[in-house]
C-alpha cells in the first residue's frame, strides 16, 4: 500500500537532476541549449507557451541585424537554415511558421518542461532547484536565465532595475524623461482634447519634470504581426469583441492634420517572403499601446495577461478603424483593406501571435552595466562575449498635454551602426547574490544602453556565449564569476562568434 502511494506521488516530489536548465525557449534560450547539448551537457528547457521561439516565431520576421558581418554562431547559422527554406544562401528576412519549422527542427532532441516557474530555492548563494507551477522540482548545477521578463532572476533574488534611470546615474544625455525633438516630435499643434474638453485616449495629463529625471516608466510594447496582401491567403480585419472607436478619434485627426497619405506612413511594413509583412509601429500614432505596459514587468500573471489583452484589442482594433471607419480617409481605407491577418500562420491562435512584442522589462544590475557611452563610444571590453551593433533605439514612452497639444515624450534614436563589445560582467549576477546564474536576455544594462542591445540577433549570441561559459564553469566545478576567461575567449570564437573589431 505504501510503496502504492509512493508511485502516485512520485512524479510530484521527484527532484530531476540536470547540468543546466535553462528557462524560456526565446531564441536565446534555444541557442543556448544547442550549444549545452552539443557540449554533452544534460540540458532542460522550460516554456510555459506550446510556441517556441520567442518573438522570431511570433511576427519578427524582419530582423534587427544592423550589421551583418558580426551575426556569427548558432545565430548565422539559423539564419542560413531559415535560407534554405527559401532556396538562398542566408534569409534575414523570414514566415514565422519558417522560423519556427527550423527552431523545431535544432531542438529536436532537447527536452522542453511545458510550465512555468513558481518558486526558486536557493541556498549559500547557489540556486538548487526550481519548483514549477505543475508541482515538480527541477534540480540543477547551474542556470540560465532567457526570458524577456527576467523572472527566474528575480524570484532568485538578485538585484535588477525597472524604467528609466535619471541621466546623472550613469551620466548619460539620453536618460530619464524627455521631450522629443526635431523629426523625433510631432511637428505640428495636435489637439490634446476633444470639444468637451476631455483628454484623447492615449494621452497622458501627467506633468512636465525636469529633463533627464528617472522614473519606472518604459517604452511602448506591440505585437509584430505577419500580414499579406496575397488574397487566397488573406484574412480580412474584423471588428473584435469590446472595440471602442473613441479610442483611435485621435489617431484620425493625425492622420488628417499631418496629413497621410499613404499606410506606410503610419505602419511599417516590411516585405517578408511569399506577399507576407512584418508589421510594426511607425511614428506616434501607430501599433504600439503607448503608456498601457508600465506595470508589466513586475506585475502577477493575472495583471500580465490582462495587459496582454489590452494590448490586442487595442492593435485589432486599429486595423479594424484604418480600415473601415468613415474617420479615415477613403485612399488609406483602400490601401489598408489590401491587407489581413495571414491563414496559414498561426492557425492555433485565430491567425495572431502568441507573444505579445516586450521590447524591455526586467534588467539585471550585475557586474558591469552597460551604458550609453558604451553603445556610442564603441567600447572594447576585455571580457567580450559578442559584439553589438544595433544603436539605441527607445520607442515612445508616453503622449503628453502640453498646453492644450499632444507632445511626444521618451523617443530616442540614433543612427550610427557603430560595433561595441558586451562584457561577460554584464549577463553575470554579482557573486555576493548568486553563483550558478547566467543572464544572456534581461542582461545588466542602463534603459538607454538595453534599447541598442536588445535584438534578438544579439540575444542569440550571448544565449551561446552564456552556454559555453556555463560548460566552463561546470567542467572546471567553478562559480560563474571565476572561469578562465582566456579559455572562454578562444570558445567563443571557435563558434564563430566576432567579438574583435
Amino acid at each position: 500500500m505504501y510503496k502504492f502511494f509512493f508511485l502516485i506521488l512520485c512524479p510530484l516530489i521527484l527532484k530531476a537532476g540536470y547540468d543546466v536548465v535553462v528557462y524560456r525557449a526565446t531564441p536565446a534560450g534555444i541557442s543556448a541549449a544547442i550549444q549545452l547539448k552539443r557540449d554533452n551537457k544534460h540540458v532542460v528547457i522550460i516554456e510555459p507557451l506550446e510556441r517556441i521561439g520567442g518573438m522570431m516565431t511570433n511576427g519578427l520576421g524582419a530582423s534587427d541585424i544592423c550589421n551583418p558581418r558580426f551575426i556569427g554562431g548558432l545565430a548565422r547559422e539559423f539564419f542560413k537554415k531559415v535560407g534554405q527554406e527559401y532556396n538562398q544562401s542566408i534569409s534575414w528576412n523570414f514566415e514565422p511558421k519558417v522560423a519556427l519549422k527550423v527552431f523545431k527542427r535544432m531542438t529536436s532532441e532537447i527536452p522542453i518542461v511545458r510550465s512555468d516557474i513558481q518558486d526558486v530555492i536557493v541556498s549559500d548563494g547557489k540556486i538548487i532547484r526550481v519548483k514549477l507551477k505543475s508541482g515538480r522540482f527541477l534540480e540543477a548545477r547551474l542556470f540560465i536565465d532567457a526570458s524577456y521578463e527576467g523572472d527566474l532572476l528575480a524570484k532568485a533574488g538578485v538585484s535588477y532595475a525597472v524604467g528609466r534611470e535619471s541621466k546623472d546615474e550613469y551620466g548619460e544625455s539620453y536618460a530619464g524623461f524627455r521631450i522629443s525633438k526635431g523629426r523625433e516630435q510631432i511637428t505640428f499643434n495636435l489637439p490634446s482634447r476633444d470639444r468637451r474638453g476631455r483628454l484623447y485616449f492615449g494621452v497622458n495629463s501627467g506633468q512636465v519634470v525636469p529633463p533627464g529625471q528617472g522614473d519606472r516608466k518604459i517604452m511602448a510594447y506591440n505585437f509584430r504581426l505577419c500580414l499579406t496582401s496575397h488574397g487566397p491567403n488573406k484574412v480580412n480585419f474584423s471588428k473584435p469583441s469590446g472595440y471602442d472607436r473613441s479610442k483611435y478619434f485621435l489617431h484620425a485627426k493625425y492622420i488628417r492634420m499631418k496629413p497621410v497619405r499613404r499606410i506606410n506612413e503610419i505602419l511599417n511594413l516590411s516585405p517578408l517572403p511569399n506577399q507576407k509583412f512584418d508589421l510594426n509601429n511607425r511614428g506616434p500614432f501607430s501599433t504600439n499601446l503607448v503608456g498601457e505596459n508600465w506595470d508589466y514587468p513586475e506585475a502577477d500573471g493575472i495583471t500580465r495577461e490582462r495587459i496582454f489583452k489590452q494590448h490586442k484589442l487595442y492593435l485589432q482594433g486599429l486595423l479594424f478603424f484604418l480600415a473601415n471607419d468613415h474617420l479615415v480617409p477613403a485612399s488609406l481605407r483602400l490601401q489598408m483593406k489590401k491587407y489581413g491577418l495571414c491563414r496559414d500562420e498561426f492557425r492555433n491562435n485565430n491567425n495572431w501571435p502568441e507573444q505579445m512584442y516586450v521590447r524591455v522589462a526586467r534588467r539585471m544590475i550585475g557586474r558591469y552595466v552597460m551604458k550609453q557611452q558604451d553603445l556610442q563610444k564603441g567600447r572594447r571590453h576585455w571580457d567580450s562575449i559578442a559584439t553589438g551593433t544595433c544603436p539605441i533605439e527607445s520607442h515612445i514612452v508616453q503622449r503628453l498635454d502640453l498646453e492644450g497639444f499632444v507632445k511626444v515624450e521618451g523617443f530616442v534614436r540614433e543612427y550610427d551602426f557603430k560595433p561595441y563589445s558586451i562584457p561577460y560582467r554584464s549577463i553575470t549576477p554579482r557573486e555576493s547574490e548568486i553563483k550558478n546564474l547566467l543572464v544572456p536576455v534581461a542582461l545588466s544594462a542602463s534603459y538607454i544602453a538595453y534599447s541598442g542591445i536588445r535584438m534578438e540577433p544579439t540575444f542569440m549570441m550571448l544565449g551561446q556565449s552564456a552556454a559555453i561559459a556555463a560548460n566552463l564553469a561546470l567542467d572546471s566545478n567553478v562559480n560563474v564569476q571565476s572561469i578562465s576567461y582566456s579559455d572562454l575567449r578562444q570558445r567563443i570564437e571557435s563558434a564563430g562568434i566576432r567579438i574583435r573589431f
